[in-house]
């Protein structure tokens, strides 16, 4: 079938059976506006309702033709070649003037009245998105809040005035019975973009999407449904999150075909799924076309969603032994709690990233060459510098990259492609967390 975008007028081919019977809220690859489509109405009614742009303007057509042949005033039948009616003695010629003057002021009056509703209309519209934005980040902002307790201390001090590490709790064990269950996060994604799915694959409930370990460059979108991600450690399998509908299954790596591309972690159907396969060509072609800054930042954004991953479900053993050997050497670059400075890409040396808690330090990754350090505003990870600290070795050399240039990008980019990363920056925000909540160092005074 042939969609219509009711802003922009842009004609898409959609194909009708991938659409659900209740309809699905798409987005136009031009100009991105939202709308609804459903198989019953191809061409969805636009939010132009009642619009009188295209209206021709009046011209007091309406009322000649109702009096037609009829005086003006009293509507009887005309005398043939008088000027004036003999029964209401009215002049034809200026009544019908006054006539065709008033249903012009009255027309014009009534199209603008519609005008200032559309437009009050679409105010109203466009400030109840605006609320709705604001409250998704005040959300998300009071979640981060609500975990961490910032603190003014310079984490350095502790860090390096400390030759050993007393104990490390995992939080997720301590004072907690065998019977305990822990609280799985469900991860919803944006809006789907239906226009980019070229075919669908259904889960029954307990079926493998995803195995650990084993090689893959599949990227799905998840349709509906709720699917539960599982990551093998030394302790056995554990469940680590579930995601919801828009989400993404996949990484950057995979999508792009490189080689020895491992599945970091395995997937089940939490129940019946319904998976959308991208047209991964298109977001290859995509890729292909970023700057090599642009790519590189890509490919650390996955790696800090397998390193928060593998923080996030590690023994507190393992954890001790990674943060003593990270530390080691290192100084304060960015500090927990500060001001934005853009991000650079590490051409030498080594980094890390640590959260200062109110119960005590996490590590949270540890980068190197072609890694990034800082922020952006489309990479919401909820690391560096609100939430953590960054530390470099001694030999540490980065290069600022221009972060207009790298938004400019961003903004060309497909619905897709966008909602995919703000996907995967949700990834690092909420492994981040839950590696926060099962770990933390207590440091030796």
């Amino acid at each position: 079938m042939i969609t219509k975008c009711p802003k922009c007028g842009k004609k898409s081919q959609v194909d009708e059976s991938k659409i659900p019977e209740k309809g699905a809220k798409v987005r136009c690859p031009s100009c991105q506006v939202s709308f609804v489509l459903k198989k019953t109405a191809p061409v969805v009614q636009t939010d132009n309702k009642g619009d009188t742009s295209d209206s021709p303007p009046p011209d007091g057509s309406k009322i000649l033709n109702k009096i037609k042949g009829k005086c003006p005033k009293c509507l009887i039948e005309r005398s043939p070649g008088s000027k004036t009616c003999p029964e209401c003695g009215t002049d034809y010629k200026k009544y019908e003037a006054f006539l065709v003057q008033k249903e012009i002021e009255e027309e014009k009056a009534r199209i603008a009245k519609a005008d200032e509703k559309q437009a009050a209309k679409k105010k109203a519209e466009e400030q109840a998105k605006l609320e709705a934005k604001q409250l998704k980040e005040k959300k998300r902002e009071s979640v981060l809040l609500d975990t961490l307790v910032l603190s003014s201390e310079d984490l350095q001090d502790e860090l390096m005035q400390s030759s050993e590490f007393i104990d490390f709790v995992s939080l997720k064990k301590a004072g907690s019975s065998s019977d305990d269950k822990a609280v799985i996060p469900v991860i919803n994604g944006p809006d789907i973009d239906y226009l980019s799915i070229l075919d669908e694959e259904t889960f029954l409930d307990g079926d493998p999407i995803v195995v650990q370990g084993k090689h893959g460059n599949w990227i799905w979108v998840l349709l509906e449904g709720i699917i539960e991600i599982r990551k093998v450690t030394s302790q056995g399998q554990q469940p680590l999150l579930r995601i919801g509908a828009g989400s993404f299954i996949g990484s950057i790596a995979a999508l792009i075909g490189e080689s020895k591309v491992v599945r970091s972690a395995s997937v089940f159907a939490k129940g019946n799924v319904q998976l959308g396969i991208l047209d991964s060509q298109s977001l290859v072609s995509e890729y292909n076309a970023l700057s090599d800054e642009f790519k590189k930042i890509l490919l650390s954004l996955d790696k800090r969603i397998k390193d928060t991953t593998a923080k996030a479900v590690a023994s507190g053993q393992e954890m001790k032994k990674m943060m003593k050997a990270a530390v080691h050497g290192k100084k304060l670059l960015i500090k927990q709690g500060g001001k934005p400075k853009g991000i650079s890409l590490i051409e030498q040396g080594s980094a890390i990233i640590i959260r200062k808690t109110d119960r005590g330090i996490v590590l949270l990754g540890e980068y190197g060459k072609d890694d990034f350090v800082g922020s952006i505003s489309f990479l919401n990870h909820g690391q560096e510098p609100a939430f953590a600290s960054v530390y470099v070795s001694e030999n540490f050399e980065a290069e600022q990259i221009d972060t207009d240039l790298l938004e400019g990008e961003y903004d060309r980019l497909s619905i897709t492609f966008k909602n995919m990363i703000e996907n995967f920056s949700s990834f690092v925000l909420t492994t981040t967390m839950m590696a926060c909540d099962h770990h933390h160092i207590v440091i030796k005074k």
